[in-house]
């Protein structure tokens, strides 16, 4: 079980790596350089607002539940 899974996640990543390869080379045969820049700032802006919004408290939540003692 534990090694399909692993094949299930691999497969899923290469899956991705390559349809993002795919996308990127049509998306640079299409666009102008200007059209890329705007699509690659819109795509882009988000996912930095959202870094600086969160303030690495996702990466906090798992320090301190890690860090605190159970029962078991």
């Amino acid at each position: 079980m534990f090694i399909r899974n692993v094949f299930y996640t691999f497969s899923t990543e290469i899956a991705a790596i390559a349809g993002n390869f795919l996308i990127g080379v049509v998306l640079a045969r299409t666009l102008s350089p200007a059209e890329r820049g705007i699509m690659v700032l819109v795509m882009t802006l988000p996912w930095t607002v959202i870094s600086f919004v969160s303030l690495g408290l996702p990466q906090a939540n798992i320090y301190l539940v890690g860090r605190k003692k159970r029962d078991a």
